[in-house]
Parts: C-alpha cells; structure tokens; sequence
C-alpha cells in the first residue's frame, strides 16, 4: 500500500553536498517532515530539498534526520525525513525595520517582537503531536460513519482515509500522514449538515488543532 495514495503528492528536487541534484521526486510535504515512498532515493543529513512554490520562488528544507523505514505490513520501505526550513547559508535574514511573520495552521506558543532592532529572542516550544485524539477520532469516525448526513461517495471516501491513516495513530507514528488525513477527513464533515455525531466530530478535531 502507498502512503500517499490518499494524500497530495509534490515534486521536490533533493540537492547533495556533492552538487548533484535529484529531480523529480514525489513526497508528502509538512513545515518540519517531508515523506519520501521511493526507498531507492539517496537521501542523506545535509541534502538539501527544493520545491518552486507557484510565485516561481523556491523553497529550501535542509534534512536533519534522513528517517530511513523499513517495510511494515503492508506499508513499503519509505523516508520520514525530519527537515528544517533554510534561506541563505542555512541563516534567515533579519532585516533593519522590516519584519513578516507568516503563520500555516496550528500555532502555538508564539512570541512576536516589535520595534526592536539587532535583538535575539528564544523560546521553549512545546507541540507534541497528539496521536491518541487522532486515533479517538477515528475510531468515533467508524464507529458513526452510517449516522453522517454524507454522500454514499463521501462516506467511501471518508472510510477509506481513515483505514488508511488510522494504522500511524495507534502505532504513533507518521504524524504527517496523520495530519494529511484529519484535514481531508475535516473537509468532508463540514458537508454533513445536521448530524449531531458530525458536529461532534468536528469538535474533536478542534481539540487536535484541526
């Protein structure tokens, strides 16, 4: 089974100390994780992956644990690469009198300094991913799935990302792919329009950050 049969699929290039670079390869991307389903790819600590962003700039993450798998199940041998986001020599540049803070999704613990100069700023950021709420909600998913006012073409879709993602949950791991599937899953209970067990779905994800 892919990992990615449910979930988006981007194509990176994977630039090597070496200078020689990859093209072409299909992953799953988060702000701190990138998974790779091709195992034959040369992925190393260092790499650099890059992907074009649709303003035609391009996007850097410098692989800090490459995250080799080994096959389970029946789940192939994959890459769980943990990444960080790099500009410039691995540095972001701060600028004199000029800041922008972009926030994606769920965002916690944030600090923000104004009218400061040439300043440092640290922080302890705690953000555990939280696999049991996700494993509660899919199991409350399936254990309700007849009651959601859906499509019998949603309710397929929905039973089908859920089987899928529900395995990383329990094991607690994947939480890239965990993540992926609640925001797919989300999308398909805002259509269910009064179902009570939908709204409390909804809550649930709420709960996770969803």
């Amino acid at each position: 089974m892919q990992i990615s049969s449910m979930f988006p699929r981007e194509e990176l290039s994977l630039r090597k100390a070496t200078g020689d670079v990859i093209t072409n390869i299909k992953a799953i991307v988060t702000s701190n994780k990138i998974i790779v389903e091709d195992a034959s790819v040369n992925i190393e600590e260092g790499d650099i992956f890059e992907r074009i962003l649709p303003n035609a700039s391009v996007e850097k993450f410098k692989v800090v644990d490459r995250g080799f798998k080994n096959a389970i199940g029946s789940f192939g041998s994959h890459y769980q690469v943990q990444v960080e986001r790099v500009m410039n020599g691995d540095k972001f540049i701060r600028g004199t009198n000029s800041t922008t803070n972009n926030f994606y999704g769920y965002t916690k613990n944030v600090q923000i300094q104004q009218d400061t100069q040439n300043s440092t700023q640290s922080m302890k950021v705690e953000n555990e991913f939280d696999y049991n709420g996700a494993a509660e909600i899919f199991k409350q998913i399936l254990r309700n799935i007849d009651s959601f006012n859906l499509s019998n073409e949603d309710k397929t879709m929905l039973k089908e990302i859920v089987l899928e993602a529900q395995p990383f949950s329990e094991s607690k791991t994947n939480d890239a792919a965990i993540s992926k599937a609640l925001s797919l899953v989300k999308d398909i209970m805002l259509r269910a329009t009064g179902s009570l067990t939908a709204s409390g779905i909804l809550h649930l994800l709420s709960q996770v950050g969803v």
